[in-house]
């Protein structure tokens, strides 16, 4: 999903993933729905989680992001 210097219309943070796609999926697959581009960008890999692992919480980030049609997906 990663794209080289392409703008993104609409980008959404969250501390972990699931926080954005939780919070801002309505608004990521509408506007992707219209052909925009949109991103997810998370802040850290979960590493303090109870929920799962950090590479389980990856992968179903990663599973969400396409589901939502995300264009890039950043994880810092």
């Amino acid at each position: 999903m990663n794209t080289e210097n392409a703008d993104l219309y609409v980008l959404a943070f969250g501390a972990h993933p699931d926080d954005v796609e939780i919070g801002a999926a309505g608004i990521l697959a509408a506007h992707a729905k219209q052909g925009m581009r949109t991103g997810i960008c998370t802040l850290t890999l979960a590493e303090m989680s109870s929920n799962g692992t950090p590479p389980q919480r990856q992968l179903e980030a990663d599973t969400a992001a396409k589901i939502l049609q995300v264009t890039e997906r950043i994880q810092l």
